[in-house]
């Protein structure tokens, strides 16, 4: 599962990395959350800034989501396939936190997600993942989507990877280096795994 804030560069290197795997001859499943399922769409709809929803129902909503999420992700992994997710529980514990709910509610609402055999917490300061916001026109266009808030969520990932919420193995790797030399650390680290 790869984790960060938003202009981290998860996408990009869920991508990157999805594509490695194949090229060694593994099979992959590229997934994301909010997912396009019916729930993934409203949350995503909240995400974009399209539409407003009370904080306990955004919860609700991307705890649903990751249900659903959880029975294509089970689906995939018994058929011996990889599964890259592009966002999973850490970023919950973050990003609905820092609108003010309790940690230990948002775990709850959580508890069925599986545990993943690995986090990737893809590190990018607020600064660098502000500009990349701006180049793409996405700054200031959703509720997270503020340096103060993202500062917020960066602490509240901090919290939830030292607690004891089962994310499988952490892996932090600096988000600010290249592309290329994000996507070889996160390669590097996972080789345990493969």
């Amino acid at each position: 599962m790869l984790e960060g804030l938003d202009g981290a560069g998860t996408t990009t290197q869920g991508a990157l990395l999805a594509a490695r795997l194949i090229e060694h001859g593994l099979p992959v499943d590229l997934t994301k959350e909010p997912t396009d399922g019916a729930i993934g769409r409203i949350a995503r709809a909240f995400t974009d800034g399209d539409l407003h929803l009370e904080p306990e129902t955004v919860a609700l909503t991307f705890a649903a989501d990751r249900i659903e999420h959880t029975v294509e992700i089970r689906g995939a992994l018994d058929a011996g396939t990889w599964v890259v997710s592009d966002r999973y529980v850490a970023s919950s514990l973050a990003y609905q936190t820092s609108q003010g709910l309790p940690f230990e509610w948002v775990r709850t609402l959580n508890s069925r997600a599986m545990e993943p055999d690995a986090t990737v917490f893809v590190d990018t300061s607020v600064a660098a993942c502000v500009a990349r916001l701006e180049s793409r026109g996405e700054f200031n266009t959703g509720p997270f989507d503020q340096a103060s808030a993202l500062q917020k969520a960066r602490d509240l990932y901090l919290q939830a990877f030292a607690s004891d919420v089962p994310l499988g193995r952490l892996i932090e790797v600096d988000g600010d280096a290249s592309r290329e030399e994000v996507a070889d650390a996160i390669w590097d680290a996972l080789a345990p795994l493969r």
